[in-house]
């Protein structure tokens, strides 16, 4: 009777949404790379996710789940000057950028936990994912000329995990605020 009881008390939810905010792909750089690089850029895109969660609640809790489809982009310039000896004898300095940008899609499994006092909802969790498309492009330059490009060697995991927290304030019954 008691579970009975719990379930009746429950509330379940559907949720489809579309998110949008700003991002970007980091890119590793060792210590070493560092002392070497004198033109830097790395750059933030515009970036979007489409959402759907069930979420089950018990009193002020609630367990949600769902399925996302995120799109990310990524782009980094690393410029080096380079010395070179000329055929005769002198000696020149040789400007070298690399510009790549990188796209990946995931598919993302959250799992979180919420708690909600009156209008607020705070929650946190993990999630997993996994790369459905990835694309890596470079475009080598020397002293501002074309030299060279390559869209091989894309190093991005094809599965990701992690944390997740968010916290929710409703504006009405049907549009809300969230940060996560």
């Amino acid at each position: 009777v008691t579970l009975a009881t719990f379930q009746l008390s429950a509330q379940q939810q559907v949720h489809l949404s579309v998110n949008s905010g700003i991002g970007k792909i980091g890119f590793r750089l060792y210590p070493g790379d560092l002392s070497s690089i004198i033109r830097y850029e790395d750059r933030y895109f515009a970036t979007y996710s489409i959402n759907m969660s069930y979420a089950y609640g018990f009193g002020d809790f609630s367990i949600e789940s769902g399925l996302a489809y995120n799109d990310l982009k990524g782009y980094q310039t690393d410029g080096r000057n380079e010395t070179e000896m000329t055929i005769d004898g002198s000696v020149r300095i040789v400007q070298k950028d690399v510009i790549t940008e990188r796209t990946a899609r995931y598919l993302t499994v959250p799992l979180k936990l919420n708690y909600r006092i009156d209008k607020l909802q705070i929650g946190a969790g993990v999630y997993a994912s996994t790369s459905i498309t990835n694309r890596y492009y470079a475009v080598e330059y020397t002293d501002g000329l074309y030299t060279n490009s390559n869209n091989d060697g894309n190093a991005m995991k094809n599965f990701d995990f992690g944390v997740s927290a968010q916290v929710e304030y409703a504006l009405s019954d049907r549009a809300s605020l969230l940060f996560s």
